[in-house]
């Protein structure tokens, strides 16, 4: 694995989770999520 690899990868982890955790927060304060 090279540097760009595990940055990229890192990036898409990140991202992931930002999308569930904003999901979350959604459904717990406006009773509605992305999915």
């Amino acid at each position: 694995y090279g540097l760009s690899t595990a940055v990229g990868l890192a990036n898409g982890i990140i991202s992931l989770i930002l999308i569930v955790s904003a999901n979350k927060l959604s459904k717990k304060y406006m009773g509605t999520g992305i999915w």
